[in-house]
């Protein structure tokens, strides 16, 4: 049963595409499948070819299709084409789809329910992922609960998984051309700034992935360098107590491999026979090492919110030794201002002591004037009688 009333409301699902047509029309099918179809399909075209035929051949099943593709020289990057995609959509609601990922029968109808019934701007669902070469082989689920704090350290919510609402883009929430890569990253951290998301527990999606990377994800060095610079972005607009608590929950955060392993594989060993045991020992290595790469991924993501922790420790200490250093120079200039303020105490108590001197001096001569004066008018009435 599909969904496709006149008043059901609008979503737009961008998609951005770049020279996989064959992965693309597998992505265009599984949408023709949602059981949910007030769609309006957005395709921002990267590549080299042209995607107008493939873009025909849907027109019939996903009458709401828009095809991009202006003649760029260079592909506009990531977040400049998912920024595109979200400025030429129309829906209520806005979703992405990568075009080498697909969807199942009921993921927008479960996001939809979810989202009119909740305060929340932003919902996502549970999505499995498969290896690019055994697509049928799950090797890793992305369920986590939403937590505020914990998409800081690292981003647990698959661009695919979630749709939003378009009040978001009125409150400025806009991809960063920054960021060559972990633009999504940067999208949902400035959406967390406005809503919380909901989470639903139930797949609903299928993220293609690869255990060497690809295209950019592939470049170490850009995943460290845009890592950093995501955190240091983020970092600075939060007060020193939220670092802190961060930086405690980077410490202490789990693995996601632990000693329940062990016990498995020991279990194994005795119920299986030895040739089974092999195969699924080896199924076991393929899950572990994707998952060990999952969690180097995360491993990576600390490392960096520890380098931006430090250095602002580093900043603080460098901040106090300045104001140390100018409390020394305080205290020295305190200092210079006594011994002047004694020394000039003194010269005031001399000028006192000089006057004073001065002062007597002239009394002194007063009196011996006025005793002058008499003795020489004795002298005067002397004469006048003899």
């Amino acid at each position: 049963m599909t969904h496709a009333l006149k008043d059901s409301p609008l979503i737009s699902v961008i998609i951005r595409s770049c020279n996989r047509p064959k992965l693309l029309e597998k992505a265009l099918r599984s949408i023709v499948k949602q059981s949910y179809q007030s769609l309006e399909i957005v395709i921002v075209n990267e590549g080299l070819n042209s995607l107008q035929a493939l873009s025909e051949q849907f027109k019939a099943a996903l009458p709401n299709i828009v095809l991009i593709e202006e003649e760029v020289e260079l592909p506009r990057g990531r977040a400049a084409a998912a920024q595109l995609g979200l400025e030429n959509s129309h829906g209520e609601y806005l979703s992405f789809l990568d075009d080498d990922d697909w969807l199942l029968p009921l993921h927008f109808q479960v996001l939809l329910d979810s989202i009119e019934n909740s305060p929340a701007l932003a919902v996502y669902s549970s999505i499995d992922c498969v290896p690019e070469d055994d697509e049928e082989h799950v090797v890793y689920t992305y369920r986590s609960l939403y937590d505020h704090n914990k998409l800081y350290i690292y981003n647990y919510i698959p661009i695919h998984a979630v749709l939003f609402d378009r009040v978001l883009l009125d409150k400025g929430v806009a991809f960063s051309p920054q960021f060559k890569i972990y633009e999504d990253w940067d999208f949902w951290l400035q959406v967390s700034q406005h809503t919380a998301f909901k989470h639903i527990d139930i797949t609903t999606a299928i993220y293609r992935i690869s255990l060497a990377g690809s295209g950019a994800h592939s470049n170490q060095r850009l995943q460290q360098s845009s890592r950093d610079a995501l955190w240091q972005k983020w970092l600075d607009k939060q007060p020193e107590y939220f670092q802190n608590d961060l930086f405690l929950r980077v410490i202490q955060q789990e693995t996601l491999i632990d000693e329940k392993t062990a016990a498995i594989a020991a279990q194994d060993e005795h119920l299986l026979g030895h040739n089974q045991h092999v195969a699924n020992q080896q199924d076991r290595i393929d899950q572990l090492e994707e998952k060990l790469q999952h969690q180097q991924d995360i491993f990576n993501d600390k490392l960096s919110v520890l380098r931006v922790l430090e250095n602002k420790l580093e900043q603080q200490k460098e901040k106090l030794e300045q104001q140390k250093e100018k409390l020394e120079q305080q205290k020295e200039e305190l200092i210079v201002l006594k011994v002047l303020q004694e020394r000039h105490l003194d010269e005031t108590s001399q000028l006192t002591s000089n006057q004073l001197r001065i002062n007597e001096k002239i009394n002194y001569s007063i009196i011996a004037l006025a005793i002058i004066g008499c003795l020489g008018a004795v002298q005067i009435s002397i004469s006048l009688f003899n």
